[in-house]
């Protein structure tokens, strides 16, 4: 739906898409632009980026955290993403590409102006870098500089719109990620608001104790498909006619148990209602937090009754630590999982890992439509992917 475009570059350089195609840049050339280093622009990156691999190649998901600290107003025109080491511009945001990956939480104007800035105001955009996987290296780090206007002045007053560029500071790329093994098993697992820069679990920016965070920028939901091509033997509306539905859970890697949330009761799939009201303490239903290298993974939606382990326990590779159900936010039974850095369900930030083995069998393309569609779905690829993330609707067989 969204389309994509990829810059040429020499056979020995890096081959970039970008997921929002920049419809037009901007008519004044960019040598009108006057650099500003005191713009007035606050313009953070909140989570270093790393690289992950998936089958179309390496992907690099950050935010630009924007603020406009001054009263005057500013218009954002174009954003360029830059290799610190070798100034290679690697991607460029502007017109409808820009307000497409612009969020602006909180604030309901037109979208016309999503990418205005008023004094104080504050934004965020979501971008996303991808390399060929046959890159003999990656950038490391990256600058970005960013055009901005001013209001246009009104006619007949003589006036002239300022243009101006702004530098902003080198930022480093993060850790690599964590080696994780199969949180569950057996065929037909799709990977639902996975790997992308425009699904809901990329872009849900929550507050938790006054800090805002993406816990789930790599978040998966695991929902299992029948042999029939579809989730569900029939559509009773019970939980057990699932194929997912009590289905283990495993641990991905030796681990301590940092914390478990349990007797929280199943939803009805696909109603409007959930069991329980929706809060901070509720959302994750019953869940499992594995701790591993300072990081924390997310087991949530857990069938109530059936976790196996305790806070302070160790944990093998491998080992069950519940039954797969639908509770919490959740409607219908899937397993939620992602990796943060804190030991909360949905605090902090997200952080990036991959999965030692799976076999791609294809995909579903968008979740929510095929799953209303009511079509099937056929296996149409038989591929081994190694330390990997599947992409957003993709099919997967774990080893059983």
């Amino acid at each position: 739906m969204v389309p994509e475009s990829q810059v040429n570059m020499s056979k020995s350089r890096l081959l970039f898409m970008v997921a929002l195609l920049a419809a037009s840049l901007p008519s004044v050339a960019d040598d009108l632009y006057v650099r500003q280093d005191a713009l007035g622009l606050e313009v953070r990156v909140p989570e270093p980026p790393s690289w992950v691999a998936a089958r179309d190649g390496r992907h690099a998901l950050y935010e630009l955290s924007i603020a406009n600290l001054r009263r005057h107003e500013l218009r954002l025109e174009k954003i360029e993403v830059i290799d610190a080491t070798n100034d290679q511009i690697l991607l460029t945001l502007s017109g409808e590409a820009l307000r497409q990956a612009t969020a602006r939480r909180g604030w309901d104007g037109p979208e016309a102006e999503t990418t205005l800035w008023r004094g104080g105001q504050h934004g965020t955009v979501f971008v996303e870098l991808l390399a060929d996987a046959g890159a003999a290296s990656l950038p490391t780090q990256l600058r970005h500089r960013l055009y901005a206007t001013s209001p246009a002045p009104a006619t007949g007053s003589g006036a002239a719109q300022k243009r101006w560029v702004l530098e902003t500071q080198t930022v480093p790329f993060g850790p690599a990620p964590l080696r994780l093994s199969a949180p569950l098993k057996g065929p037909g697992w799709l990977a639902g608001n996975a790997l992308s820069n425009e699904s809901d679990h990329r872009r849900s920016i929550i507050p938790v104790n006054g800090r805002a965070g993406i816990a789930q920028r790599y978040a998966i939901d695991w929902v299992r498909i029948g042999p029939h091509g579809r989730p569900a033997k029939t559509e009773s509306g019970a939980n057990a006619e699932y194929f997912g539905y009590q289905e283990p859970v495993l641990a991905v890697a030796s681990g301590r148990i940092a914390a478990v949330k349990d007797g929280i009761a199943e939803n009805v799939p696909r109603s409007t209602e959930m069991a329980v009201p929706m809060t901070l303490e509720t959302v994750a239903g019953n869940y499992v937090l594995l701790e591993l290298q300072g990081a924390y993974v997310l087991y949530a939606h857990l069938e109530p009754g059936t976790i196996r382990v305790h806070p302070g326990e160790t944990v093998d590779r491998g080992q069950v630590i519940g039954l797969l159900g639908n509770s919490g936010q959740s409607d219908a039974p899937h397993l939620h999982l992602h990796v943060t850095d804190r030991p909360a369900s949905l605090a902090g930030e997200g952080r990036p890992y991959v999965f030692e083995t799976f076999r791609y069998r294809g995909s579903v393309g968008n979740l929510d439509q095929w799953w209303d569609s009511g079509e099937p779905w056929q296996p149409e690829a038989d591929t081994w992917r190694t330390l990997e993330l599947p992409l957003d609707g993709d099919v997967v067989d774990f080893p059983p």
